[in-house]
C-alpha cells in the first residue's frame, strides 16, 4: 500500500511541477514576474473595459494590493502545504524499511536539488 500512496504522490508532484512549467512559459499571468502579471491584466482590463487613463491609475493600485494580498495567502498555504507533504513522507517511512526510506530521502533530495539548479523558489510541498 505505501508503494502505491508513493507512486501516487511522486506522481502527483511530477504532474504539478510540468503544468507550473507549462503555464509559466505559456501564459503571461503565470510567470513569476509581478511586472508580467500585472501588465497582462491591465491591458486586458484597460481593453475590455475601456477604462480611462484615470481609471486605469486607480485600477493598477487596486491589482497591486490585490497581488500583495494574494502573495501572503500563498505564502501561508505554502507553509501547509510543506507541512502536509512533510507528515505525509513521516507516515510513509514507517511502512518503508531503512533502506526504501533512505531511497525516498535520495528522490526528494533529487527534485529538491533540480529546483534550486533552476533558480526557482521551493515547491509548496518540499520536504526540508
Amino acid at each position: 500500500m505505501a508503494g502505491v500512496t508513493l507512486v501516487f504522490i511522486l506522481g502527483a508532484l511530477v504532474g504539478a511541477l510540468g503544468t507550473g512549467v507549462y503555464l509559466k512559459h505559456r501564459h503571461p499571468f503565470f510567470k513569476r514576474d509581478m511586472g508580467s502579471r500585472k501588465t497582462f491584466i491591465i491591458k486586458k482590463l484597460t481593453r475590455k473595459l475601456d477604462l480611462t487613463k484615470a481609471q486605469k491609475i486607480r485600477i493598477e493600485r487596486i491589482v497591486d494590493q490585490m497581488h500583495n494580498m494574494a502573495e501572503k495567502r500563498f505564502q501561508e498555504h505554502r507553509k501547509e502545504m510543506r507541512n502536509a507533504f512533510e507528515q505525509g513522507f513521516s507516515e510513509m517511512k514507517k511502512e518503508l524499511s531503512p533502506a526504501q526510506q533512505k531511497k525516498l530521502d535520495e528522490m526528494i533530495k533529487k527534485i529538491e536539488r533540480r529546483r534550486k539548479e533552476k533558480g526557482r523558489r521551493p515547491h509548496p510541498g518540499s520536504y526540508h
